[in-house]
């Protein structure tokens, strides 16, 4: 299994999961909110947010398909968890190794497509926001950015429930109302410039009390009221009577160096028509601010995202919302699009093909449906969309909201391979039909070349000298040859078809039948082969498996340079398919002519050393092929050669 130089946070004494509250067993709309904008960024119908300590897994945010997500260490989050990588791309988990034979994948709900990416604190990860798909996809950048967005948001969410946990400890320290404000009070007299403060204001500050006391309003930090009120103060026409009131919103930092966002209100008393103080209050508006940053920041995504966010009314189906992305691509102005709706947009459909789309969200059947069309633009021009269409609320009402993906390209691009794949198809059936015509057509003159010179051998042999005999003998072997080379070339192209019966094979009486059939080189060449093999039976093609061992076995006997050949045939079985191998003692093959041995005509050697034709190995791997499996080799040059081959059960 994978081993990561990456810690987990549970190898930490400080319990990260108590600190963010975290460990307790209470549902958090504002997480599920994540999960749910999430899915929407990816296209993925399945979304989970869960945290880790020690063996233990914390789910705290599932949407999607229903099923039961293991809360262990068998999970696909804590597997990825342990990853290197900042984030975890899985297109299709049927092909990776790592994820192909998990439950998930294997069973219910049949996942395809997995996304995680980690939460961190200090270097060092706790958590995970994963997605899931029964479907396989990619991800473009665009919605990878986005969806680490939304990662730093939750951990900028779970840094301000941390905060606020400490918050509400030190706020039950208070036994009055003050305990439960955020408000500070202060006085600034002018004449001797000191400032007074309730305690809250040195809560909000975590100043000293006593050394704010002391000191005179000059001595004061300057980056609080200081400059600023002496500013406001200048702006102002202090007339008699006159009680003027100034609203600012200050930044202001701590004595950790922590920044706080203070909204301060202020009034000018008045006595003599003098000014002589100043009276306030300051409330805290820190994390007020760092919630609107993050409704900013995740405005900013969804506005600006490439992918097209339409939202209409639940009733009369007008469009209230479309980001930038939605707004250049449809061609109508805000405006415009605000009088239509998506019928108007989507020639495809009728109101009630539409309706009937839609249904399943109204009856609460699926939280989300997805399918394609097209759009069309203002100028009338089309272009292929995928739809992904959910009920939210929106400015307090139920809407729809439709997630766009511009697919032009896309389909474009598979209509054009295609049309590619169609062509290479007719081509292939054509070049099979020439391939296997021409071999027919050939062995009818063939047969009368090796029928007459065979003849002629035999009744005018005592007639002809030594070279005219020589001269026959050519003639004969090479109208063998060209025999054997073209039933080759007729099997290769009815493999090439890929059209094979197949039906329940024993591979240990094919295997008697190839020994059989090879008995005399068996025994010209004292052949040793050992077999062991178990009962075996294969749904398969008998023609075709017999072929595959006769030719691995014929070139086991063959290719022997010296002595006799020993061949050793074994089988092992691997999970859902069956491994042979073949091993002999012959002459090898050389590392750099591996990957050729098994193209169509190449040969190692010549016809004056070994006799072939250059097709059998070809029609070695086309069998393989055709039945679901592989096949491979591992030699070495003197010593001899393994041939691997894999069929399914």
């Amino acid at each position: 299994m994978y081993q990561s130089n990456i810690k987990i946070r549970e190898e930490l004494g400080i319990d990260v999961l108590k600190q963010y509250k975290l460990d307790e067993a209470i549902s958090d709309t504002s997480l599920d909110n994540f999960v749910e904008l999430a899915k929407q960024i990816s296209g993925c119908s399945t979304g989970v947010i869960s945290f880790f300590h020690k063996s233990k897994q914390y789910i705290k945010s599932q949407s999607g398909l229903n099923f039961e997500y293991p809360s262990n260490e068998n999970s696909l989050c804590h597997y990825t968890l342990k990853r290197d990588e900042e984030y975890v791309l899985i297109p299709d988990m049927k092909k990776d190794t790592s994820f192909s034979s998990h439950p998930l994948v294997t069973g219910e709900p049949f996942l395809n497509f997995y996304f995680g990416i980690p939460f961190m604190v200090e270097g060092l990860k706790f958590g995970i926001l994963c997605l899931m798909d029964q479907s396989g996809k990619e991800l473009s950048r665009d919605q990878i950015n986005g969806l680490t967005i939304i990662r730093d948001q939750i951990l900028g969410y779970l840094e301000s429930r941390k905060r606020n946990k400490q918050l509400n400890k030190k706020l039950n320290l208070y036994t009055n109302a003050e305990k439960w404000s955020k408000i500070g009070y202060f006085e600034w007299d002018l004449e001797s410039e000191k400032v007074f403060w309730s305690d809250k204001w040195f809560y909000l500050k975590k100043a000293s009390k006593s050394s704010e006391e002391k000191a005179g309003f000059r001595e004061v930090k300057q980056d609080f009221t200081n400059v600023t009120f002496k500013k406001l103060l200048e702006k102002t026409n202090i007339s008699e009577g006159s009680k003027k009131t100034f609203n600012e919103v200050l930044q202001v930092y701590d004595k950790t160096g922590k920044l706080k966002i203070l909204h301060v209100e202020a009034s000018l008393s008045f006595f003599n028509n003098d000014p002589f103080k100043l009276v306030g209050i300051a409330r805290d508006m820190t994390k007020e601010n760092d919630l609107k940053i993050e409704v900013d920041q995740l405005a900013y995504v969804l506005q600006n995202s490439l992918n097209e966010i339409y939202i209409f009314d639940y009733e009369t189906l007008k469009f209230e919302y479309l980001n930038k992305g939605a707004l250049e691509n449809i061609g109508y102005s805000n405006k415009e699009i605000k009088e239509l709706t998506p019928l108007d947009i989507k020639p495809e459909f009728t109101y009630e093909q539409f309706m009937e789309h839609i249904a399943p969200l109204m009856i609460n059947k699926k939280k989300i449906v997805v399918f394609y069309t097209v759009h069309q633009r203002k100028d009338g021009s089309l272009y292929s969309v995928e739809v992904h269409l959910q009920i939210m609320n929106y400015k307090g009402k139920k809407t729809f909201v439709a997630i766009i993906l511009d697919i032009t390209e896309k389909v474009k691009s598979e209509k054009e391979l295609l049309e590619l794949n169609q062509s290479l198809i007719r081509s292939n059936e054509k070049l099979q039909h020439f391939a296997a015509t021409t071999a027919h057509d050939l062995q009818e003159p063939l047969r009368m070349i090796s029928n007459f010179t065979s003849l002629l051998a035999k009744k005018y042999s005592d007639q002809l000298d030594d070279k005219a005999r020589q001269y026959i003998y050519y003639a004969s072997d090479g109208a063998d040859r060209m025999k054997i080379l073209i039933q080759d070339i007729l099997e290769y192209a009815e493999l090439e078809t890929g059209n094979i019966k197949k039906e329940d094979v024993d591979m240990g009486s094919v295997l008697k039948l190839v020994q059989q059939d090879l008995q005399p080189q068996i025994s010209e060449s004292n052949a040793s082969i050992t077999i062991d093999i178990p009962d075996i039976r294969l749904q398969a093609n008998p023609v075709w498996m017999y072929r595959l061992l006769l030719n691995l076995f014929n070139n086991a006997i063959k290719f022997v340079k010296a002595g006799s050949p020993t061949i050793e045939f074994r089988a092992k079985e691997i999970e859902d398919k069956w491994e042979f191998s073949i091993a002999d003692n012959g002459i090898g093959i050389k590392e750099q002519e591996l990957e050729n041995i098994f193209k169509i005509f190449y040969r190692l050697h010549t016809r004056t050393e070994f006799r072939g034709t250059g097709i059998g190995l070809a029609i070695c791997k086309k069998i393989a092929n055709i039945h679901g499996g592989e096949i491979w080799v591992n030699s070495t040059p003197g010593e001899g050669s393994t041939f691997y081959f894999t069929i399914p059960k």
